[in-house]
């Protein structure tokens, strides 16, 4: 139970930001989230990745959705043909390894500070 909160919780922290500052901030949420949490390190980086990779792959299906559906297959041209399925997976990958790497930061700076 405390390992859905803490992927709720960073999801919608993540999600919050994301409006309005750089992509770089998800990291920083991370960060502070599993801090306050408390999680252990391994279910850090699990919620973190499972977390990232919902908020950025949703997102960019998402911003697909809405849009004219011009921009990613455009990008994905420009990265050697990749199909708009496959550069949303690789959106979703990258999200959530950052997350994850923020979690665990802040899961081993909390046993740290201890």
């Amino acid at each position: 139970m405390k390992q859905i909160a803490f992927i709720l919780a960073l999801a919608a922290a993540g999600f919050g930001t994301q409006q309005v500052l750089p992509w770089w901030t998800l990291p920083l949420v991370a960060i502070l989230v599993a801090a306050v949490a408390g999680v252990r390190p391994g279910a850090a980086f699990w919620g973190g990745l499972l977390a990232g990779a919902l908020l950025w792959g949703g997102m960019a299906w998402w911003l697909h959705q809405s849009g004219e559906k011009l921009l990613i297959p455009r990008i994905g041209q420009m990265l050697g043909g990749l199909s708009v399925h496959i550069l949303t997976l690789v959106t979703a990958l990258l999200g959530g390894l950052l997350c994850a790497a923020g979690a665990l930061t802040g899961s081993l700076g909390r046993r740290l500070s201890r």
